[in-house]
């Protein structure tokens, strides 16, 4: 019995395996394949141009013997004062002259730049001197000064001429 029972198991555990087992999962679904274009292939987007070059710098304006305009670079109250700042300008290769002016009963030394032909050469120099030199409020003036009103300096205004 033990055979047969014995083989009945077998049969049995045959039998149990020999059972359908449950179909395999249905595979997963794939993606899409992945398509790589050459680049060249596609259509490029436009290309922008290149930024124009930056505009020159405007060059410095050149001193000239004849012109009327100067820049004042310093007022100092002595001609001592004035030299180191005559040296530094002339070393850079300006033309200075250095004018005493009395202002209140005291004598100033002005630094100048003269020989600007006009009033926008003049004020066009300003921005060189100021970066060149670290030095604030340059000024412009021209060697022939309005007269202002009352000014002992003036020159009388000339007399008409008789109308007959």
């Amino acid at each position: 019995m033990l055979r047969k029972a014995a083989a009945l198991t077998g049969v049995t555990f045959m039998a149990a395996c020999a059972t359908q087992a449950p179909p395999p999962p249905p595979p997963a679904e794939t993606p899409p394949p992945v398509v790589i274009t050459d680049s060249s292939d596609s259509v490029a987007a436009p290309v922008a141009e290149p930024p124009p070059p930056p505009p020159e710098a405007p060059a410095k304006p050149q001193q000239s013997d004849t012109g009327r305009f100067r820049v004042g670079v310093a007022s100092l109250d002595s001609a001592e004062a004035a030299a180191p700042w005559v040296s530094k300008l002339q070393a850079a290769g300006y033309r200075t002259e250095v004018l005493p002016v009395e202002i209140e009963g005291k004598t100033w030394h002005r630094v100048l730049l003269p020989g600007y032909a006009n009033l926008e050469e003049a004020r066009a120099v300003i921005p060189f001197v100021e970066q060149e030199f670290g030095v604030q409020g340059v000024w412009v003036t021209s060697r022939r000064r309005a007269p202002m009103p009352g000014d002992a300096s003036a020159p009388a205004p000339a007399e008409a001429p008789p109308q007959n």
